[in-house]
């Protein structure tokens, strides 16, 4: 069935199946791509239908470099998945003489001690890895601790601000437990009532809703060590010593928002004549770990047609 996973490449070794040798420096590579696609009609009064779908997909790619001892192996891959920001999806991005106030942005900052706190908490009674210049100490927050910028406290905080799945997860990659649907509705019933069918041959109403959280491409530390799980340490740059990070490297999370439309109808006319009038908005939130900050865009459009 080409069920394979890495231990396939422990196979070969224990075969002799692969050459060792300094000369060859090129890692084996596997990647695996999951994508899950649900979706359901819906029809609780006669001509509403209302069509609800949830997705996830991830990719990952591990690169194994089987020919040095303990096989060093990085990690990458992305994540895409439906949710619901309707929380902050009409709240406004404010205007010049408020400072384009935003009381979910506020939030999110108000947040971000509190989640460093939970996330430092869970290397209480650590102790450094092996490797590592203070291995086998009791972890202590002097030595260097959990950073309120880094992404395990920024995106749990952001996916908690402004989405309706983040609650106080600390996990940067939501569970599937985690997903939620997007939808779309349409009623047809007003061209059944008497003024209507008198001057209509159809009267639609129209509204969809779509929402997905993404982790853009992400990578492993090289200098990673494992503590639990995906949690542990990775080496200061600055200083050599190990501080609390989860395994990835996330450099941007995203957040893109559409009513496609909030609210649209569109009619045929007895002599075949149509028209549509639409009210559209989009809003895209990138939250970036390089820039420490959290960009916001919307557009708001009118559809008339004829």
């Amino acid at each position: 069935f080409g069920f394979v996973d890495d231990n396939y490449i422990n196979k070969c070794l224990d075969n002799n199946w692969l050459l060792l040798a300094d000369s060859v420096a090129t890692p084996a590579n596997t990647s695996q791509t999951e994508d899950l696609q649900l979706k359901m009609t819906l029809e609780p009064i006669k001509n509403l239908k209302i069509d609800l779908n949830a997705s996830r997909t991830e990719t990952k790619a591990r690169s194994i470099q089987y020919m040095y001892s303990g096989m060093p192996t990085t990690q990458s891959g992305t994540l895409t998945m439906t949710t619901i920001s309707l929380g902050s999806a009409f709240e406004g991005m404010g205007n010049a003489n408020n400072g384009y106030h935003s009381a979910t942005f506020e939030k999110f900052c108000r947040s971000l001690d509190l989640f460093k706190t939970r996330v430092e908490a869970q290397y209480a009674q650590a102790q450094y890895p092996a490797g590592s210049a203070l291995a086998g100490q009791t972890f202590n927050p002097e030595n260097g601790t959990v950073s309120k910028y880094s992404a395990d406290v920024m995106v749990p905080a952001f996916l908690s601000a402004y989405t309706s799945m983040g609650g106080q997860s600390l996990s940067i990659f939501p569970a599937l437990s985690k997903l939620l649907p997007n939808w779309t509705v349409r009623y047809s019933g007003l061209g059944q009532l008497p003024w209507f069918r008198d001057v209509f041959k159809s009267v639609n109403l129209n509204h969809a809703y779509k929402s997905t959280y993404a982790v853009g491409s992400y990578s492993s530390y090289s200098t990673y060590m494992e503590y639990m799980g995906d949690l542990g340490f990775v080496n200061d740059a600055t200083t050599g010593m190990p501080v609390p990070s989860s395994r990835y490297n996330v450099s941007t999370v995203s957040i893109n928002e559409s009513f496609s439309p909030l609210l649209g109808i569109d009619v045929t006319l007895k002599n075949n004549l149509t028209c549509k009038l639409e009210y559209k908005s989009t809003r895209a939130l990138v939250l970036s770990m390089t820039s420490i900050q959290i960009y916001e865009s919307t557009s708001k459009d009118w559809v008339v047609g004829l």
